[in-house]
């Protein structure tokens, strides 16, 4: 499915698999970070790779609210979170809803986390 395709689908509230677009997913050239932050005036982000830094890794709003960015130096178990700049001043520093991994509480940053290849093992439950 195209990104396109996932974004209609979000927007009109039939998405059921969001989570295959937004998040963090492994990308050639590193990992890519979506978010939905439909309020923010910019969005970074910040974690393990870039020292933390919120002046750092700014994303690109791609679709109404929704910002992409990719991080070259990203590594499977970096912590991130994204830093949401407010339109009405101010940042605040979320975790991804749509994040594979997390911190063990009480500690809540997401985690860079590929589950390309996992084989899932609960046929019987399903059944």
């Amino acid at each position: 499915m195209t990104g396109e395709m996932y974004l209609k689908e979000f927007f009109d509230g039939n998405s059921k698999t969001a989570y295959e677009f937004f998040g963090c997913h492994k990308a050639e050239n590193g990992f890519v970070f979506r978010v939905w932050a439909p309020k923010a005036k910019s969005v970074r982000i910040v974690g393990d790779f870039n020292g933390w830094n919120n002046e750092k890794s700014f994303m690109r709003e791609i679709a109404a609210g929704v910002w992409e960015g990719t991080i070259e130096s990203a590594s499977v178990f970096d912590n991130y979170k994204y830093c949401i700049e407010k339109k009405s001043g101010g940042q605040v520093l979320k975790s991804d809803p749509y994040a594979f991994h997390t911190c063990t509480r009480p500690d809540n940053a997401s985690k860079v986390y590929s589950v390309d290849g996992f084989h899932w093992n609960d046929k019987k439950y399903f059944e």
